[in-house]
């Protein structure tokens, strides 16, 4: 029979079939049926190549080796995916400026959000496409896979579960493949050229020292466990120095709330409410309600102090200082 001169060769995977057409011994011809019924025998029931079958027939391509038929790949899933809106590693980077000069001050470390910004979003996964060997049979494509959402602390879930939303005013942090927002955000040493100026939305706490030159703003109250020399501090509610302010006659100190210190040394401070120190030397002092001078020395000595309602202190002025000049009951900022 003609079949025994028509060899069929399937690929390991299934996704191919090859064929093989020995020359007949007689002068008799195949037909694309015949050739069509080996296959089918063999099992290669999909993808077959009628055009190459036509050919081998009408051309005798005898004795040769032909791709006859071909399965269709599947089409691999996508997997799901999260779409960040911030910054996921923030890099220590100094800008440089017009005239070659590197800013080692404003390195942008704090990523701040307002309550309902937008985190992330999850982008779906997208299905993929069964695909049919030589033979007929399916072919899994690989799995799309899910995300979720890092949900972390202080987030909120968009209606459609699909968006991560800020849920306060605070700093991002991206821990263990969660999104969290801080209201607080902590320097763990001093304020330098590693961490640059501070610009905080929130809180702040420094558990170093303020070096000169550099700055530190917060929506919120600030913390300085260390001291600050000349440096500009800046909070909308209050700001608690532990140590001093060694100001050099370079450092600013400006609150909306109180200020509370141990001393404060050639410095200009301004609190809208109170100030509370144990000492108060050669600076320039100004606050919307009680200047407050306790502890051991209680003392102001040298400077200028306008105080909007009252001022305690043991000591005032010293014989050996400079002038030291006191403005009591007068609302400094009005007077401005």
């Amino acid at each position: 029979m003609k079949d025994n001169y028509i060899s069929v060769w399937i690929s390991p995977d299934k996704m191919s079939a090859y064929i093989n057409v020995s020359e007949p011994e007689n002068e008799e011809s195949y037909t694309v049926e015949e050739i069509l019924g080996v296959l089918h025998q063999e099992g290669v029931k999909y993808g077959i190549d009628l055009k190459m079958l036509e050919q081998i027939v009408n051309q005798k391509l005898y004795n040769q080796t032909i791709k006859i038929a071909e399965g269709k790949l599947p089409i691999d899933g996508v997997d799901g995916r999260i779409e960040f809106y911030f910054e996921l590693e923030v890099k220590y980077k100094p800008i440089i400026l017009p005239d070659g000069r590197v800013d080692y001050r404003n390195l942008n470390l704090i990523q701040s959000v307002k309550k309902g910004d937008k985190l992330c979003t999850i982008i779906p996964p997208i299905p993929g496409e069964e695909g049919i060997n030589v033979m007929g049979g399916r072919v899994v494509p690989i799995k799309d896979k899910p995300v979720k959402l890092p949900v972390g602390k202080n987030v909120v879930i968009s209606e459609d579960g699909n968006t991560l939303i800020a849920g306060m005013d605070g700093h991002i942090s991206y821990n263990d493949e969660k999104i969290s927002i801080y209201p607080t955000y902590e320097v763990s040493g001093n304020v330098d050229n590693s961490t640059g100026n501070i610009d905080f939305l929130g809180n702040v706490v420094i558990r170093g020292n303020v070096l000169a030159g550099f700055s530190v703003k917060a929506g919120g109250n600030i913390e300085i466990w260390g001291v600050v020399e000349g440096a500009a501090i800046e909070a909308e509610g209050d700001i608690t120095i532990r140590r001093g302010i060694l100001g050099n006659n370079k450092a600013t100190i400006k609150s909306k709330g109180s200020v509370y210190t141990r001393f404060i040394e050639r410095s200009y401070v301004e609190a809208a409410n109170d100030i509370r120190a144990e000492a108060v030397m050669h600076s320039s002092v100004k606050c919307g309600g009680h200047l407050i001078l306790e502890g051991k020395k209680g003392l102001l000595v040298g400077g200028k102090s306008a105080i909007g309602k009252e001022l305690i202190a043991k000591v005032i002025g010293s014989q050996m200082a400079s002038t030291t000049i006191i403005e009591v009951g007068v609302d400094y900022e009005l007077k401005e």
